[in-house]
């Protein structure tokens, strides 16, 4: 086991060596680059092209296929920008970097900064919209006078593992650049664990929630125009612990820009079912969805067991 842990940390500081020098680029010169790598994504490799359409046409059965065509590819454009983002985030070891880029602004932070303080802790669903490579610099991306509680040692980040070990480690590696000391992601197995055992102090967990679900799921009803099935493990741990639930989502507005945005769910869960949480969290997603089509990542299969 130790000798696979090796080598895959070998691999994982290759790949990362090899990224380093692109890293130090200025964003406009990845931009540049971002063009191509749509293209050959689309046009030559097809990168889950079946997925995508399918996706795309169950999702919006009123669209003309020219609609359809359209937003499949300004999807590819927008997953192109997503890689040379995060390989660019990856040379951002100086928040002032992040700052001076401008790449994400929070709108409305004193949201969050409302429901840190009147709240046990607070469970903030966020969502495969906007580029959520760039999560690891959320403590310097507010722009606003306000004291914004999302700061290191506060935030936690729920993360599903790759299945690649490698490819894993350098995510993992990449997410936390900017601060490169902050054990601030926790797996999504731990997630139960890790909150329970922590449950007196005070943190915000962020939890990606639209991952296609395998364990303590329900029906959520219809979503996108198709019955979905949706986690409600993170909804149980709120209504339980009685924590504050916000909705966050991240829209791709223009190209180097994401402004990222709460929405007040519940300030005490467990006045809520976790499936009357869930639902909502959907419907805010589905919103947001329909207002900016090309946002979302439609390559992955979240509906892969729906005929």
């Amino acid at each position: 086991m130790a000798k696979k842990e090796g080598k895959h940390n070998i691999g994982a500081g290759i790949v990362r060596a090899l990224m380093y020098p692109f890293a130090k680029m200025p964003l406009r010169w990845h931009y540049f680059f971002a063009g191509f790598i749509a293209w050959l994504l689309r046009a030559v490799l097809h990168y889950r092209q079946d997925v995508i359409y399918t996706n795309l046409a169950k999702s919006f059965p009123d669209k003309s296929y020219a609609w359809i065509r359209k937003t499949a590819g300004d999807f590819y454009r927008h997953l192109a920008e997503m890689i040379v983002e995060a390989i660019w985030f990856s040379g951002c070891r100086n928040p002032e970097r992040l700052r001076k880029a401008r790449i994400v602004e929070l709108v409305n932070p004193e949201l969050i900064q409302e429901a840190y303080e009147n709240s046990p802790s607070v469970m903030v669903l966020d969502t495969h919209c906007g580029n959520w490579e760039l999560l690891g610099g959320l403590f310097f991306y507010n722009f606003k006078d306000c004291e914004c509680p999302i700061k290191p040692g506060v935030l936690h980040v729920v993360y599903k593992a790759l299945k690649n070990k490698t490819w894993d480690k350098v995510f993992y590696e990449n997410r936390r650049c900017p601060t490169p000391d902050t054990e601030g992601q926790i797996e999504a197995s731990g997630m139960l664990r890790f909150i329970a055992g922590h449950r007196r102090e005070k943190y915000i967990y962020l939890v990606n929630n639209d991952q296609f679900p395998r364990e303590s799921s329900c029906e959520v009803g219809t979503f996108l125009n198709q019955p979905t099935t949706g986690f409600v493990g993170a909804a149980t741990l709120a209504s339980r612990l009685k924590l504050s639930v916000l909705y966050m989502g991240m829209v791709n507005d223009r190209r180097g820009h994401y402004s990222i945005r709460f929405e007040r769910i519940c300030d005490d869960a467990s006045l809520m079912t976790p499936e009357e949480i869930t639902r909502r969290y959907y419907d805010l997603l589905e919103k947001d969805i329909k207002e900016t089509p090309h946002n979302w990542l439609w390559s992955h299969k979240r509906w892969k067991n729906i005929k």
